[in-house]
């Protein structure tokens, strides 16, 4: 972390937009009824962090095996210190009602031999967190996808029996992205139980001979969201599987501002039209790009809120912060600028932090209930 260059400090933070963000939003806005009136205190209720990393001792092992005899890494820089105790102060400290865990790196690395089983371990030890704090955790499932079949299967595993809340997979694996064939029967299993995948960015191959000074999950992390986004969409994966619900994370990376760009290029490109059976109109493809969920962990910039909202509806918009691997310094400026004066509702600001998700994941919804 801090050697990586994700120990943001203050000037740090300002410089990537976050407490400077909320002001020129706070001051440029015009107050409007709807809104909460010039000067009144805003506070976000109770958040639902659907963007929250875990690390789990089985892949922790895994990862320290692998990097021996040096300190674990993944994606460039040092895995750091995690614990269910050290995640709920962190909540306690920020009104943050619960955590949606995720393993981030899931099973990359792997052979298929060795992420079958660890994907399963993994699985359990999320579960295993909720049974401990079920009011302050839910979970994405690590699925093995490596192994298509053994990904089903750890799907309908994961969800009927471990009674997690959706699934975590990755924007790329080996080069391909979710809407290649190869990825198919995933997509009809999670379209078959109606279920929530996470999908979170990875370093694609090509990032290794890159030499930018930055890490890739600050730069290029961005890209392979969007990249997964559109595959998903201009192969026809969304349209033919209606049913999935399909979190796009840190804002959807670059989708916002060239969303219209690859919605164009679909209706009018010849070669678009060879690569895919399912040919798509501008507007449809437009319609589904706003069909997904987006998180905001990490993209709450004045020019980033002002493009995610122009985008999809508030409604589509979810919270999360990508503690531990961003720090518990970037939370508070990042709710700032959430909460700053012109840029939500506080109708608007309940639904990001708790209606929006609990309608996204009602086992969560009903384990919650349960608590009261």
């Amino acid at each position: 972390m801090s050697e990586d260059g994700l120990q943001l400090g203050r000037r740090q933070m300002l410089a990537a937009g976050f407490s400077a963000a909320a002001l020129s939003v706070a001051t440029s806005a015009v107050a409007q009824s709807t809104r909460r009136g010039s000067g009144a205190p805003a506070r976000m209720p109770p958040i639902i962090d659907v963007h929250a990393h875990a690390i789990l001792p089985s892949w922790y092992e895994w990862l320290a095996r692998k990097n021996a005899p040096g300190p674990p890494r993944m994606e460039g820089i040092a895995v750091p210190q995690w614990s269910p105790e050290l995640a709920i102060r962190v909540m306690d400290e920020h009104n943050i009602r619960c955590q949606i865990l995720s393993n981030s790196i899931g099973t990359k690395g792997m052979t298929a031999a060795e992420a079958v089983p660890l994907a399963r371990r993994m699985n359990e030890e999320l579960a295993g967190f909720i049974a401990r704090h079920p009011g302050r955790f839910g979970a994405f499932a690590v699925i093995p996808v490596q192994d298509v079949e053994a990904s089903v299967r750890e799907i309908a595993y994961a969800l009927k029996t471990l009674h997690l809340d959706g699934v975590c997979l990755p924007t790329s694996h080996d080069g391909l992205y979710p809407g290649d064939p190869r990825f198919e029967p995933i997509w009809a299993e999670l379209d078959r139980q109606r279920a929530v995948a996470f999908v979170h960015p990875h370093a694609a191959p090509y990032t290794a001979g890159l030499k930018v000074g930055v890490v890739p999950g600050m730069v290029e992390f961005m890209f392979d969201s969007t990249r997964a986004v559109i595959s998903v969409v201009v192969s026809g994966t969304r349209r033919k599987y209606p049913n999935f619900k399909y979190i796009a994370t840190h804002g959807g990376g670059t989708l916002p501002f060239i969303a219209e760009r690859a919605a164009y290029v679909t209706e009018q490109s010849a070669t678009y039209a060879s690569m895919y059976t399912t040919k798509l109109s501008f507007d449809q493809v437009m319609e589904e790009f706003r069909s997904f969920h987006y998180d905001l962990a990490f993209a709450t910039s004045a020019p980033a809120l002002a493009a995610i909202k122009a985008f999809v509806p508030v409604s589509q918009l979810l919270m999360g912060f990508d503690f531990p691997f961003v720090t518990q310094a970037t939370i508070a400026p990042a709710i700032d600028a959430v909460t700053a004066e012109g840029v939500f509702t506080n109708a608007e600001l309940a639904a990001i932090a708790t209606d929006n998700p609990l309608r996204l994941l009602p086992s969560l919804a009903a384990r919650l209930s349960a608590r009261r």
